[in-house]
């Protein structure tokens, strides 16, 4: 199946714009490429080339090219743009809820045989509480780090 061909046509505005981009050169990487594409894509400047010419020009595949064109058509600019994470990949461990059982048990008194409440102690008794499925004695120590106020 023969895939549907995106033509780029940009105003003299547009392609100053995207010039300027590529001359400043204080974009990332990914960016000016597009960039580059997509002025490589306008039709209203010759020479227009082929997709196949522009990939071995830019040195990437024919399919990053359509898909560049693709968003382009459909977003603008936007494609130029890097995509925003909708959320963390993983969820924080230590919530504010979490924060405050830390912090009181730590302020409550230590187990029997010990003078203080250790990392490891309190991240064993976060588990065994059942507050916390699984917790290191790193994040333990991240999330009293934050609460710690030294006097001058």
């Amino acid at each position: 199946m023969r895939t549907k061909l995106n033509k780029v046509y940009l105003s003299q505005e547009q392609r100053s714009v995207l010039q300027s981009i590529v001359k400043n050169g204080k974009h990332p990487a990914k960016k000016i490429r597009r960039v580059n594409v997509i002025l490589l894509l306008d039709e209203n400047n010759p020479p227009v080339r082929n997709q196949a010419e522009i990939a071995e020009l830019c040195h990437t595949a024919e399919t990053t090219i359509r898909t560049i064109a693709k968003q382009f058509c459909e977003k603008g600019f936007d494609c130029l743009e890097r995509k925003k994470r909708a959320e963390p990949p993983t969820k924080p461990i230590v919530t504010g809820e979490v924060e405050a059982h830390i912090i009181a048990i730590n302020c409550s008194e230590p187990p029997e045989g010990h003078t203080r409440w250790t990392l490891t102690l309190t991240a064993e008794k976060l588990v065994e509480l059942k507050i916390v499925p699984a917790i290191s004695r790193d994040t333990v120590g991240r999330a009293l780090k934050k609460r710690v106020t030294t006097s001058p």
